[in-house]
């Protein structure tokens, strides 16, 4: 966790802008406990604004309010309402369960957010973005209390050896490694220059001080290293030299966009498959985060079901309509 959770309650900020803008259905000048639900989650409301609010964030990221499709719309609106209910359903099952943060577990968890920012700009960005810090904190603590609840409750089965071998084999392009080359060039900018210094190195002149000498790259100074790369990183022109090109070989004259190379290549790395024993961990780690993302969502799933949940979709299509410019952006 971190300021992630500061973003979320970023949604106050957000509704004074989108009231500026002259967005639909502002609400913002009335009193928000008087707004009718747009669902219930076991009796519990969930108000139009709160709606609103969660939904503005998403309007600030749409350049000058532009016109959303219906469609996509209607999703957006029923994600929120979801997001909105299930974190209402995550609360009152911790409610039950007795699960609470303690004050300390708060403070500690804004002061890790607070890091981040120098001393005394945490509460000038609060203020400068209109957010109600007690409600910031407020929501802060009933994430620390989710937290808490899915910790407890979600489980899954630990992850079996023959299901990390299985999923090795099934996903072995994955853990192969293509063919790669260290290669140095020196860039300059006529076809003479480069073949004037291409003699030079014949002759025996040293190919990386002749880079910082004269090369135009950035890897100059790097004597021309340009480190270790497969097939596709570089330019299609610069693959069909290097890659057929002997260790410690100097390549011919190379026109490209950039000006006219010389290469030569200093190491190959033959390509391979790195064994299960190298990725065994990284798959296992991978496996278990799977694992437990389907067994919290089953668990979730089994909230809802034995929840009642009601929503108000007139309310939910009338009153929240798509943006539209105004006349003057149209």
């Amino acid at each position: 966790m971190n300021g992630s959770k500061l973003i979320a309650s970023g949604c106050l900020f957000s509704a004074l802008v989108w009231c500026a803008a002259g967005g639909a259905s502002c609400r913002c000048s009335r009193d928000s406990d008087a707004t009718p639900p747009v669902a219930t989650v076991n009796g519990e409301l969930i108000r139009l604004d709160q709606l609103e609010e969660s939904l503005r964030p998403v309007l600030i990221d749409s350049p000058a309010l532009s016109p959303i499709e219906t469609s996509a719309w209607e999703e957006l609106k029923l994600n929120a309402l979801n997001q909105l209910i299930e974190r209402r359903l995550l609360i009152q099952e911790a409610e039950r369960l007795g699960i609470k943060a303690r004050n300390k577990e708060l403070e500690e968890r804004e002061e890790e957010i607070k890091q981040d920012y120098p001393e005394g700009e945490f509460e000038n960005m609060l203020a400068s973005r209109f957010i109600d810090y007690p409600r910031w904190r407020e929501e802060l603590r009933e994430d620390l209390v989710i937290e808490k609840l899915v910790q407890e409750s979600r489980y899954a089965d630990p992850v079996t050896e023959g299901a990390v071998a299985r999923y090795y084999r099934e996903n072995l392009d994955q853990y192969r490694i293509p063919v790669q080359v260290r290669a140095r060039q020196i860039v300059v900018r006529t076809e003479e220059e480069a073949q004037a210094i291409r003699k030079r190195i014949l002759i025996g002149e040293e190919f990386s001080a002749l880079a910082r000498e004269v090369s135009l790259s950035p890897d100059a100074e790097q004597g021309g290293d340009l480190g270790f790369f497969s097939r596709g990183v570089m330019p299609p022109e610069f693959d069909d030299v290097v890659f057929s090109l002997p260790t410690g070989k100097i390549s011919a004259v190379v026109k490209s966009p950039y000006g006219y190379h010389l290469f030569t290549v200093e190491e190959v790395r033959e390509g391979h498959t790195l064994p299960l024993e190298k990725v065994r961990s990284e798959i296992r780690s991978l496996l278990t985060q799977q694992a437990e993302e389907e067994a919290y969502q089953a668990w979730l799933q089994e909230l809802k079901t034995g929840a009642v949940i009601k929503i108000n979709r007139a309310l939910l299509e009338e009153e929240i309509r798509a943006p539209r410019p105004s006349p003057e952006e149209e």
